[in-house]
């Protein structure tokens, strides 16, 4: 599976940015979010 590097880059970014962020983040989002499908 290829993973999409952009959309980690983005919610970690938005984590840093806000920490408030990761708890919306960890809620909505799984690990295979972040796979693309091939």
């Amino acid at each position: 599976m290829p993973a999409s590097i952009e959309a980690e880059k983005s919610i970690l970014g938005a984590i840093l940015l806000d920490n408030l962020a990761y708890n919306e983040a960890a809620e909505t989002l799984k690990a295979d979010d972040f796979y693309l499908d091939s």
